[in-house]
């Protein structure tokens, strides 16, 4: 019994050894499996990682050989994962030759455990475009700390280098038109006694200095030959902030006057106060000169000098406006000179030009200095007689003109005698505008004509009658 006992016991000791040795194959297979999923799980949340990464990453081994890279290459140069894994730097399809050097250089830095500071690498799409990333390079170890590789990382700074470029150019532009632009470029401190800290050399040549250093001396105030505009200009920048094309009185260094169209704009820091002001200059005396002929060729006589039709009627209006806030009378005059035809037939048109002139100059100096002497064409001449007090004394004024025309006129060994019909047209009573004022005169002077010429007739309605 006892053998049997003993060798019952034996069978069950080893039936439960064997259960037990089972069960730990049974967990350790399952741990095993679990390791498994979590690996591949692991695997799998480092590929979506890595793949959707916003940087091209990429991982390359001792050799230069590309051994994994994410799908963000595909988005930036148009090459799969596949197209590059397996090759070596130097046979990328989108690295240029400068970029594939720069890339092993690097890489030989890495291994002999060098740090490698950001770096730019040139990129080539299979379309052919070039891009620029700036490269990280991280060294790669495995768990015996021994160097496998390394980890490069590739961020598209193309449209900023773009950027860049753009803006040295710019600033080069910039440059080169200040320093050969005519315009006067500058910048100076506010205040009263403001500095100037920038000019280009049209600036220190336009207001006569020798260089920077002798231009920067003086204050910005020095430099206006017109306190005024200073005040001016300066209340207008503190107001408004900027000014453009103001014309200024300015100076040279050697005291000369010019006149200057100013442009600026008030530079501020983030409190909101001025740092200095920004501006251009450009000296337009020559061009008011010209703008100045060409306003007076287009209101005056060429030949005489004298006001001429547009001219007249601007003034005109301008008396009739003060008149009538006055209260009082001014007259109009029209003066057909008698004859006239016959001087020029006889003696030419250029002595019958000149005759003009001295007609012209004969009316103007005596009559008063408010007055307007106009030559609207031809033999004819226009007066506008402002501060009538009385209708008479337009007629008496009007008896001097035939008086001083009649004297003989001398000149070129020649003398001229000439007589002149005079028709006046008095405001208010003949006409309140410009229009019917000048008409009315006109109706006058023939009417002088008529009466045999060298007299002078004032408008009434009973020249506007039809004659029988």
């Amino acid at each position: 019994m006892n053998d049997k006992s003993n060798e019952k016991s034996r069978l069950i000791n080893e039936l439960t050894a064997l259960r037990q040795q089972i069960s730990r194959l049974q967990a350790s297979e399952a741990e095993r499996k679990q390791t498994e999923a979590a690996l591949r799980k692991s695997e799998r949340q480092y590929k979506r990682i890595f793949d959707s990464s916003p940087e091209v990453i990429g991982i390359v081994d001792t050799k230069g050989d590309v051994s994994d890279v994410n799908k963000k290459l595909y988005e930036w140069v148009g090459y799969r994962p596949e197209e590059v894994i397996g090759k070596n730097c130097l046979e990328l399809p989108f690295l240029s030759y400068e970029s594939k050097a720069i890339a092993m250089e690097k890489l030989s830095k890495i291994i002999l455990g060098e740090d490698v500071s950001p770096y730019e690498l040139e990129f080539i799409t299979k379309r052919g475009k070039k891009r620029v990333g700036r490269i990280l390079s991280n060294p790669i170890r495995d768990e015996n700390d021994k160097l496998i590789g390394a980890l490069v990382m590739a961020s598209d700074i193309t449209e900023q280098k773009q950027a860049e470029e753009a803006l040295t150019e710019s600033e080069k532009q910039y440059k080169t038109l200040t320093e050969n632009i005519n315009v006067g470029i500058y910048r100076n401190t506010p205040g009263p006694k403001g500095k100037f800290i920038e000019a280009n050399p049209a600036i220190i040549k336009m207001f006569g200095y020798k260089n920077k250093e002798e231009f920067f001396a003086k204050n910005v105030a020095d430099l206006y030959q017109n306190p005024k505009d200073r005040i001016r200009f300066n209340e207008k920048m503190l107001r408004d902030g900027f000014a453009k094309n103001e014309e200024l009185q300015l100076k040279r260094k050697d005291g000369t006057p010019f006149i200057g169209s100013v442009s600026a704009v008030a530079v501020k820091d983030e409190n909101v106060k001025v740092k200095y002001y920004d501006g251009m200059v450009e000296d337009i005396t020559e061009r008011k000169k010209w703008e100045q002929q060409l306003e007076h060729m287009a209101t005056h006589d060429t030949l005489t000098g004298l006001p001429n039709r547009t001219l007249f009627k601007d003034r005109l209006k301008m008396a009739i406006e003060h008149a009538r806030r006055k209260g009082q009378k001014l007259a109009v005059m029209l003066l057909d000179l008698d004859r006239f035809k016959d001087i020029n037939d006889t003696v030419g048109h250029t002595v019958g030009d000149k005759l003009l002139q001295c007609v012209g100059d004969r009316l103007s100096s005596n009559l008063r200095r408010g007055d307007t002497v106009s030559r609207m064409g031809g033999d004819e001449f226009m007066l506008i007689l402002p501060d009538i007090v009385r209708i008479e004394d337009a007629g008496k004024i009007a008896k001097k003109i035939l008086i001083i025309t009649r004297e003989p006129f001398t000149f070129d060994n020649h003398e001229l005698h000439i007589t002149t019909s005079i028709g006046i047209a008095i405001y208010p009573n003949n006409g309140e505008n410009t229009d019917i004022l000048m008409r009315n005169a006109d109706i006058a002077m023939y009417c002088a004509k008529e009466k045999g010429r060298d007299n002078c007739q004032r408008y009434t309605e009973d020249m506007n009658k039809p004659k029988n």
